[in-house]
């Protein structure tokens, strides 16, 4: 049983910026910010469901639970 004020779930929209740089022939170097805004999971309480599909006050498959990330990648071609 899902309790009303549960039923629906406003959308969320979450923007990444990827910067990418190549070095000749043989590297690249690409830098990734997910999630730039920092937005916030809607917080849909424990009693929404069962842990099978709602975990952590939120729909981990849905929405971004972890807030702003980081990442860079390095790529050498020999």
């Amino acid at each position: 049983m899902l309790f009303a004020a549960f039923r629906s779930v406003d959308a969320q929209d979450y923007f990444d910026l990827t910067f990418g740089f190549e070095y000749e022939d043989f590297g690249r170097i690409s830098l990734l910010v997910r999630n730039i805004a920092d937005e916030e999971p809607p917080i849909l309480g424990n009693n929404t469901g069962s842990t099978s599909f709602n975990f952590g006050n939120t729909f981990p498959s849905l929405f971004d639970t972890m807030g702003r990330t980081y990442s860079v990648n390095l790529k050498f071609t020999f």
